[in-house]
C-alpha cells in the first residue's frame, strides 16, 4: 500500500508549479476533511510546500544544507566526491531515489537547517 507521503512525493516529482501542487493537495479529499472547508490548516500549506521544494531540490542545494564541502559530505553519506560532483554539474544524473533519501538523511542529520554557505 503506498503511504499518503509516498503519492504526494510522486506528484510533487510530476507537477512543476509550486503553487499549483499546493493549492490543489490542500483541498484534496485525501486528508479527511471537507474540501468545501475555507480553512485550510497552516501546517498543511507548510507541510506540502516543503514536500515540493524537497522533491525538486538538486544535489548541490541538499549538500548546501549540511554546510559541508563535497569531499565531507562525500566522506559522511559514503559517495565519492567525483560522484558529488558529477551530478552538482549535471554530468550525470542523480536517481530520483537517491536524492529524496539524501533529503531524508540530511534533514535528521541537520534539524532545522536548510540552504547554507556553499562550499566546493
Amino acid at each position: 500500500m503506498v503511504s499518503i507521503t509516498q503519492r504526494l512525493l510522486v506528484e510533487a516529482l510530476e507537477e512543476k508549479d509550486q503553487d499549483a501542487f499546493v493549492s490543489d493537495w490542500a483541498l484534496s479529499s485525501i486528508w479527511g476533511d471537507d474540501p468545501e472547508e475555507a480553512n485550510i490548516p497552516r501546517s498543511r500549506i507548510d507541510y506540502l510546500t516543503h514536500l515540493w521544494e524537497d522533491a525538486h531540490k538538486s544535489v548541490r542545494e541538499i549538500r548546501s544544507m549540511t554546510g559541508l564541502t563535497r569531499a565531507a559530505f562525500g566522506a559522511m553519506y559514503k559517495i565519492p566526491a567525483r560522484t558529488i560532483e558529477n551530478w552538482e554539474y549535471d554530468r550525470t544524473q542523480i536517481p530520483i531515489y537517491i536524492r529524496l533519501a539524501l533529503v531524508r538523511m540530511v534533514r535528521e542529520d541537520f534539524p532545522g537547517k536548510e540552504e547554507g554557505s556553499e562550499n566546493g
